[in-house]
């Protein structure tokens, strides 16, 4: 996988809690990897990075996994559409119900 927003939708059909907090750390070096490409090698502050569409989606998955469900999808739902949108690789997702 060699971009955040193909990397960010496969792993919402994730059943491996373990797999999804191990790769977190390639997601955000991704992440981090392309801000710096965008911006003349400057560092993502973290603020910024918290915020990206891939490590919201990301963190959510982690988040439903142990129980703790947004109380609001609609930040969900465009995360979800901007990682669509800028994937690499076409991904079959479930829809969250």
């Amino acid at each position: 996988m060699d971009d955040c927003y193909s990397l960010a939708l496969m792993v919402q059909d994730a059943s491996n809690l373990s797999g999804v907090g191990h790769d977190f750390t390639k997601l955000l070096k991704l992440v981090r990897e392309e801000y710096e490409a965008e911006n003349g090698g400057q560092m993502m502050p973290t603020a910024e990075l918290a915020h990206h569409p891939a490590v919201y989606l990301y963190v959510s998955k982690m988040a439903d996994m142990v129980g703790i469900y947004p109380s609001d999808l609609t930040e969900w739902s465009q995360a979800y559409e901007i990682c669509k949108a800028k994937a690499k690789t076409n991904w079959h997702v479930s829809a969250r119900g």
